[in-house]
């Protein structure tokens, strides 16, 4: 059987942030697949078992925390400015700073 390349999953339903962390991401972990979901349903209809890593607007977060929270050793919560007290055990990235910090971030993330 082939192996499968790693997938990482962004969920937004802004496609901006979604695009330009898809470019981020494919340049950080050019060993995976990147696909962008603009909603959750779509998510779950892809077989999410397969991601091993969901990168997942607050917004979206929030409304299906049942889903995310106990997977949250694969689940990076993205964050508009500081997030919530509530989120403080959640991987989290800011997308309102720098292509760098976002990078430097998520391989901290990956290597921590």
């Amino acid at each position: 059987m082939m192996q499968q390349r790693p997938a990482i999953a962004v969920l937004t339903t802004n496609v901006l942030v979604g695009v330009g962390l898809r470019s981020i991401l494919e340049k950080a972990a050019p060993a995976a697949d990147v696909e962008l979901f603009g909603d959750f349903q779509e998510f779950a209809d892809a077989d999410p078992e397969r991601f091993f890593h969901f990168f997942v607007a607050a917004q979206l977060f929030v409304t299906h925390s049942s889903y995310f929270r106990p997977l949250r050793h694969k689940t990076i919560l993205l964050c508009n400015g500081q997030p919530q007290p509530a989120y403080a055990d959640m991987h989290r990235i800011d997308v309102c700073t720098s292509e760098e910090t976002v990078v430097r971030d998520i391989l901290r993330m990956h290597h921590g």
